[in-house]
């Protein structure tokens, strides 16, 4: 799993919304920068965090998880062997 698909799903996610950085923040109980780094993919996040953050955006973490398998493949087939 790459830790960039689902900072990209949640950054897309909280903009169709509306909803900014801080507010997101909030809610999930972290800082502004936390959000910015899971977003662009630089840090990794806690389960916890993770479910706070789907809660607020009304994402259903099964799909999400599962977007992120198809990804996974994506990215599989695009390296070179």
């Amino acid at each position: 799993m790459d830790i960039r698909d689902i900072g990209m799903v949640i950054r897309k996610a909280r903009q169709l919304q509306g909803i900014s950085q801080e507010r997101l923040a909030e809610h999930g109980k972290v800082s502004k920068q936390t959000i910015s780094n899971i977003e662009k993919g630089e840090a990794e996040t806690s389960y916890v965090v993770f479910f706070r953050i789907c809660d607020y955006l009304d994402i259903d973490t099964q799909k999400i998880m599962d977007l992120i398998r198809v990804l996974d493949e994506v990215h599989a087939e695009e390296r070179p062997e």
